[in-house]
């Protein structure tokens, strides 16, 4: 018996001896995407012509490589847009302008105001908007100011201040923003903006 004994012993201490070295292992993990919120050398989106998901709050800064037109789309948690740096081909789906000046077009609020602090000189400010959800991008097509508008009304001079515009997406719209300033109440400002489709 206790020859018995002495062997269940023996065995127990091998094999409490050797649970180290038979349970000891290095296990290395690499994973696909080693960065998941640090620097990346490069990304690749793959290639559709669709979205890949539908456009929600849930989905807001997923984005998708466009191979019809070789852009980046980007949701903005309500609509699909262009990302930045796109190269937008083919002609525009569609162009928004008009032409503003003291007390034109009439069937507006006048778009130029006064100011006391300035006598005599005209602020004018004109916007027009297209929807984002419908226009992925939209950018300014042209500008024209018009000093002294019109032929007939004496000699043309410099009387034009200041001018300034812009195409923006503010919200849910792109936005185009024109404005000047003149010393002369016949003066205009004309400008458009293009815009594609999603």
């Amino acid at each position: 018996m206790a020859r018995l004994s002495r062997t269940i012993l023996l065995i127990y201490l091998v094999l409490l001896l050797c649970a180290p070295v038979v349970f000891a292992e290095e296990v290395t993990i690499t994973t696909y995407y080693p960065s998941p919120y640090g620097s990346y050398n490069e990304l690749q989106l793959y290639p559709h012509s669709t979205p890949v998901a539908t456009c929600n709050a849930t989905n807001k800064g997923t984005m998708y490589y466009d191979s019809d037109d070789n852009t980046i789309h980007i949701c903005n948690g309500t609509a699909w847009g262009l990302i930045g740096g796109g190269v937008v081909s083919g002609a525009a789906d569609a162009s928004f302008g008009q032409e503003f000046g003291n007390n034109y077009p009439t069937s507006t609020p006048n778009p130029c105001v006064t100011d006391a602090r300035w006598p005599g000189v005209y602020f004018c400010n004109y916007t027009l908007t297209a929807s984002a959800s419908t226009y992925g991008y939209c950018a300014m097509q042209s500008m024209m100011i018009r000093d002294n508008y019109g032929f007939g009304h004496g000699t043309p001079s410099n009387t034009i201040l200041g001018h300034d515009w812009s195409v923006v997406q503010t919200g849910s719209d792109w936005v185009l923003s024109m404005h000047f300033e003149t010393t002369d109440v016949e003066d205009r400002m004309s400008g458009s903006m293009a815009c594609w489709s999603n």
